[in-house]
């Protein structure tokens, strides 16, 4: 899956689309049949299942986006900024000459700076 085609999408449709494929698969569907009831969402999204319902919705609202979700894949914007700010400090640590001479070292270095992020990341989340 290319990175550059997912399509962002709201948090709340990706959570929707992750609890649909998990409950799928939880259920012994196949792929195939998944995608299947993806795509006739207008049928398939209707009853108790919350999920289906928020995608039956939104589908409806944005068919073009929703297709490419299916298709392309998928993120939500809070991924993505994720996925390019470390794309950004992995880019600029391949790219520069190591900080301490020494590879096992440099390597730790990075390593705490994206334990530090993450942990940034975490403790602004709860």
């Amino acid at each position: 899956m290319d990175i550059q085609k997912l399509e962002i999408v709201p948090r709340e449709i990706k959570a929707a689309l992750d609890g649909v494929f998990k409950n799928a698969k939880d259920a012994g569907w196949g792929v195939k049949g998944t995608y299947t009831m993806l795509l006739d969402i207008k049928t398939w999204g209707r009853g108790s299942r919350q999920d289906l319902g928020v995608l039956r919705q939104w589908a409806a609202d944005n068919p073009q986006k929703y297709v490419r979700a299916l298709a392309n894949g998928y993120t939500c914007e809070e991924e993505e900024r994720i996925v390019l700010e470390v794309f950004e400090m992995l880019n600029i640590w391949l790219n520069n000459p190591y900080e301490e001479d020494d590879e096992p070292e440099d390597i730790r270095l990075f390593a705490r700076k994206l334990t530090n992020y993450f942990t940034e990341k975490l403790s602004k989340s709860s």
